[in-house]
């Protein structure tokens, strides 16, 4: 810190009738020059972090980019350093550097190549090895199940077969819909929630003409939906019973009434009952 002109000061005054001329220490003054100091210094270091500032501003953040534009500059630096207030021993420095960062570049970018081929040779080696142990243990398992000796699980180091569980029953057919068509015959659609793993699911379909009267088999359909054109002339009421079925599981079966009549202006009409 510079040297305050401000540190003494002379005073003039009467001691005990003695007139003294003498310098002393002004805290005051000494406190305004600390700061103006202080001040100073505060100035002239924001203008040279400004000043660093903009030259970082000018030189690219990345690493490979800054590598590139120093490059691209370093011939016109070393032409004729004198001419933009630099040295040769600077400019060289620079040289050093830059070289010694684009052999760096060029080590790592070779060590990521590495690595990348190394790790696709490592996934294809896996795969390769997986299919064939894939293989190999199917061949174990169909050697167990042929030969009826469970004890080649054992021997393998290979879990035994799980037991597979029963598949789940259909489910019951509900929110039945009447159409009837033009030719007399009646077509029913409805819901049925089947579980997700059942498949290949079947509805058999009966019929009851008569209040008291047995259950006819009438057709088995493929779908949620079904046509009767079999519906005995003069019938009032039928009665369906309609059941979902897969393989040997068959779901709670659903019954639905239809009431057949004649409508006010005399065209044939079904509802449910």
């Amino acid at each position: 810190m510079r040297r305050c002109n401000a540190w003494t000061r002379p005073i003039v005054g009467r001691v005990h009738g003695r007139i003294l001329n003498s310098e002393v220490h002004d805290e005051r003054t000494t406190r305004s020059c600390f700061f103006a100091d202080r001040t100073q210094w505060g100035h002239e270091g924001g203008r040279a972090h400004r000043g660093r500032g903009r030259v970082m501003s000018v030189i690219p953040n990345g690493r490979s980019e800054a590598i590139d534009w120093f490059t691209n500059r370093l011939a016109a630096w070393q032409a004729d350093p004198a001419a933009i207030g630099l040295t040769v021993e600077l400019v060289n420095e620079l040289a050093s550097a830059t070289a010694a960062a684009s052999s760096a570049r060029t080590t790592a970018e070779q060590a990521n190549d590495a690595k990348l081929a190394a790790s696709q040779s490592f996934r294809n080696q896996t795969d390769a090895m997986r299919e064939i142990g894939v293989g190999l243990v199917q061949k174990i398992r169909g050697y167990a199940k042929a030969t009826g000796d469970e004890s080649v699980y054992a021997t393998a180091l290979l879990p035994d077969p799980a037991t597979p569980e029963p598949t789940p029953a259909p489910g019951t057919p509900y929110d039945f819909d009447i159409t009837l068509l033009q030719d007399g015959s009646v077509e029913l659609a409805f819901r049925c929630d089947n579980p997700g793993n059942v498949a290949g699911v079947t509805y058999d379909v009966w019929r009851q003409d008569e209040a008291q009267g047995n259950f006819n088999y009438l057709l088995t359909a493929g779908e949620r939906r079904f046509t009767d054109d079999t519906v005995p002339a003069g019938t009032a009421v039928a009665t369906y019973r309609v059941q979902a079925r897969r393989s040997t599981q068959a779901g709670g079966p659903a019954l639905f009434a239809v009431r057949f009549g004649v409508g006010g202006n005399g065209q044939a009409t079904a509802e449910a009952a």
